[in-house]
């Protein structure tokens, strides 16, 4: 089970802070309403903030929408 009560350190928040908009691209891809979703999704993005900070942060945050039926 994830630990969602990890806190993120300041250079974690910064990061996590300069990056946030990433949270409604990702609602756009997925077509997911902003007033519904947004507060699902951010415990994910904190996560991935607070684990894996980089490069690969926005796929790690948000894995890639399944295509097709």
């Amino acid at each position: 089970m994830l630990n969602y009560n990890l806190p993120l350190t300041e250079a974690e928040a910064e990061f996590a802070a300069e990056h946030h908009s990433v949270i409604y691209g990702y609602l756009r891809k997925a077509g997911l309403p902003e007033d519904d979703f947004y507060d699902v999704v951010v415990f994910g993005y904190l996560r991935a903030a607070n684990t894996w900070p980089g490069l690969n942060f926005a796929s790690t945050a948000f894995p890639p929408l399944p295509t097709g039926p």
